[in-house]
């Protein structure tokens, strides 16, 4: 994703560097196709970076950002009727 300002007025409180997150999974599957097995990971790297941004500094003098999610993994077991 590239830069982003998060208000109308492009204001640099409210500017978003540009990232790129890496997501990964691996799927195995049986031959009769019934099952199914997934792992994946989310934001593979780790990387801190924010998804958006407030500013607020008229009001209380204040800037807040959101943290994006940190690196998470997952398993996910299906069974096909």
């Amino acid at each position: 994703m590239s830069d982003v300002y998060t208000d109308p007025a492009n204001r640099s409180f409210n500017h978003l560097d540009g990232r790129t997150v890496v997501n990964a999974n691996i799927t195995f599957e049986t031959g009769a196709k019934d099952w199914s097995l997934v792992t994946g990971v989310t934001n593979l790297t780790d990387r801190h970076y924010y998804t958006n941004a407030f500013e607020t500094a008229i009001v209380s003098g204040t800037v807040q950002n959101i943290v994006a999610r940190p690196r998470e993994w997952y398993v996910t077991l299906r069974r096909n009727f």
